[in-house]
This record gives structure tokens, C-alpha cells and sequence, in this order.
């Protein structure tokens, strides 16, 4: 299925783990470009090797990181125009994404920050006929591959997405979501490249705060040196050791809340980890890991309706690092990364006796 991708709405729910499912490849039509042997990317769920795959050649571009689209800033046909757009996508030669405005919120959504959601191209092709990552609904757009990209535990990609230029300057991006019950799912989004100066002051400031090369009109000197720029992933999760907890005005804080999470400097356990260790009634994490330089995501199962682990029920959800005692949930992957829902370190002091569960504090 392929709809046309309207704005993207602002969550307004504490978090929710939606269910994942993952998807068998698709067979119809072939996408078109040179075949790239080996289109795994590097994923929070861990993928095993294929074995068996079809034999395939591989042709190699100039750069396995350059898109058919010019370097710059792109609006939204749904924003209207690039005086009014409060986000831009964007585009340097070695990572895409969008830049986001910050919005003071109103009656139907909370305020938003101004922030960044960028991917490093790992390289750009098309998937070859045959392969995990083969999707027909892309033939004609060339495909972007990322670090970041969510893999099923079978191999099959989670999410795919690709750019296909319809004029000077303007270029759909098609976005499949293979999370869904239904089966995957496309949105198309269409793009048209703005001037710094045609965005509002706001706007302009805050690519100026994120993508500076690009504020300026300055493009980097090579895709290679944009890549090398971007900063490097950490290891482990750099957030203190403790409890923490979902702040928000007086009605939650830490004082309030009687189920924290526990942070032991490797990952986050919850008091069902103790009251249901088989997580017989309640969901499990499984991996907890930085997929950039401030953001890390969780992957969770749960139970089917008849108590079976179903490789359908995986969700992964995705969190900003705002400090070294905090951090900003803001979506499930697969669908629109707006949330903006903070948690903080909890001192054991500020918490309820039964709100200190976590068996090492004991």
C-alpha cells in the first residue's frame, strides 16, 4: 500500500510500544539501478547471515553515498512553502534527515524542542531481485541504506526508504514501514529545495544551530568529510546509574511515581524484571543500544494471545539523551518521532519506599 504522506502529527500519550511485525520480501516488479551484493544494514535486532541467497553481481557508483538529489534544505508540500515550514528536510552529501523547529504547543499538541533527526548513509543503490531487502514498491527510487536501519531477527528489513527526482529541485521520498499488522505500508512525501532565506528566522536559526554548512550556503567538500564529521556512537549508553522516572509538571515527578526505571550502566531494568521474571503477563526488553551519538532504543517483545513469544510482537522504541541524568522519549521506530515525553535521575531519597524496588539498592 503507497499513500501520500500528510504533516506529521505530535503524539500526545505518555509512551506507548506499539507491536512490530516483520515482513516477508515482496516478488513483483524489479527495482531498477545497479544491484549491491550484501544489503544487511547494522541494526538493533541482531540479524543472522543469510544463507542460500541468490548470486549477485555488484556495480560500483562513483560514491555508494551520493543520492540523484542536490545538496540543500527541502520543504514539505504539506507545509506549504518554505516561509512557513517548521521543519526541513535536509541533505549534505553524507547524512539526511530533518531539522525541527521549536513549537510552543497549543490545546492538541505539547511544546516540541528544536531538534535534529539525522542518518548517516552507509551507501545508496537499489536491492537487488531475490534479496532480504528487495522491495518492489521502490523500483525507480534509489534506496538509502543507514547504520541505523531495523532488521527482523530473520534478516528482513523493518523500514526502507528511497529518493526519485520529478523535476529541478524537487524529489519524492518514499518511506515503507514494515511494522504494521497490515503488511507494509508506503508514504510518499514530496520535497521542493528552499534558499536559507526563504525560511522563517526561527527556522533559519535552527539550521544554522544543527547544519551550519548548509546555513550558509557553504556545501561540504566531499560526501567523505561530511561522513567523518558525524560524531561517533558510544558504546554504552552515557547516562548515570539509578532510578528514573517520567517528569512532568507536579502531577508526575519523582516524588510521585511508584514504578522508575533502573538504570545499572548497561541497561534499563523494570520492576516486572523481578515480580514476573518470565514475563508471563507483562512484555520484555531485550537490547538496549545507541544507534547515534545522543539517541539510543530499546527493542521489546510480548506475548501473543495464546502466551507464545511472537516475532510479530516486537516493537522498538527510541530516546534522545538531553544530559547525564536525562533523556527524552520520542517515538516508536516506524512511525513519526514527535513525542516529547522527559525522564530524569531520581535520587533514592526523592522516591516512595516501594518506588526503590530494584534488587541491587536493597
Amino acid at each position: 500500500m503507497i499513500v501520500a504522506r500528510k504533516a506529521w502529527s505530535i503524539p500526545l500519550t505518555a509512551m506507548v510500544l506499539t507491536l512490530a511485525a516483520y515482513s516477508a520480501q515482496s516478488g513483483a516488479k524489479a527495482e531498477t539501478g545497479d544491484p549491491v551484493a550484501g544489503n544487511r544494514a547494522i541494526h538493533p535486532i541482531s540479524a543472522p547471515s543469510a544463507s542460500g541467497s541468490t548470486k549477485q553481481t555488484t556495480s560500483a557508483p562513483a560514491s555508494r553515498t551520493i543520492l540523484p538529489i542536490q545538496q540543500g534544505l527541502y520543504f514539505a508540500d504539506y507545509s506549504g512553502s518554505c516561509a512557513r515550514s517548521t521543519e526541513v528536510f535536509f541533505y549534505d552529501g553524507g547524512t539526511y534527515g530533518q531539522i525541527f523547529q521549536a513549537l510552543p504547543g497549543n490545546r492538541m499538541n505539547s511544546p516540541r524542542s528544536a531538534d535534529i533527526e539525522a542518518h548517516a548513509i552507509r551507501r545508496t543503490g537499489a536491492a537487488a531481485r531475490g534479496s532480504k531487502d528487495y522491495k518492489a514498491e521502490l523500483a525507480g527510487f534509489t534506496r538509502i541504506w543507514s547504520p541505523d536501519d531495523i532488521v527482523s531477527e530473520d534478516g528482513y528489513p523493518l523500514d526502507a526508504r528511497g529518493v526519485k527526482p520529478v523535476g529541478q529541485g524537487v524529489f519524492i521520498l518514499r518511506e515503507g514501514d514494515g511494522t504494521s499488522a497490515r503488511g507494509w505500508i508506503f508514504d510518499d512525501t514530496t520535497y521542493r529545495k528552499c534558499a536559507v532565506s526563504q525560511l522563517s528566522p526561527s527556522m533559519q536559526a535552527t539550521v544554522r544551530r544543527y547544519r551550519p554548512l548548509l546555513a550558509n550556503g557553504t556545501p561540504p567538500r566531499s560526501s567523505t568529510a561530511t561522513a567523518s564529521s558525524v560524531p561517533a556512537i558510544p558504546a554504552r549508553i552515557p547516562l548515570a546509574v539509578g532510578y528514573y522516572a517520567y517528569i512532568e509538571g507536579r502531577a508526575f515527578t519523582c516524588a510521585s511515581t511508584t514504578s522508575p526505571w533502573y538504570f545499572d550502566g548497561t541497561r534499563f531494568w523494570e520492576q516486572s524484571d523481578f515480580t514476573d521474571p518470565k514475563h508471563m503477563t507483562t512484555g520484555e526488553s531485550l537490547k538496549w543500544e545507541m544507534v547515534a551519538a545522543d539517541r539510543f532504543r530499546i527493542t521489546r517483545r510480548d506475548r501473543d494471545e495464546d502466551g507464545r513469544w511472537n516475532p510479530r510482537f516486537v516493537s522498538v522504541t527510541e530516546y534522545v539523551i538531553t544530559g547525564q541524568q536525562s533523556f527524552r522519549f520520542v517515538g516508536t521506530v516506524g512511525e513519526p518521532l514527535r513525542s516529547n515525553e522527559n525522564y530524569q535521575l531520581c535520587a533514592p531519597s526523592q522516591l516512595q519506599a516501594k518506588a526503590r524496588w530494584f534488587r541491587g539498592t536493597k
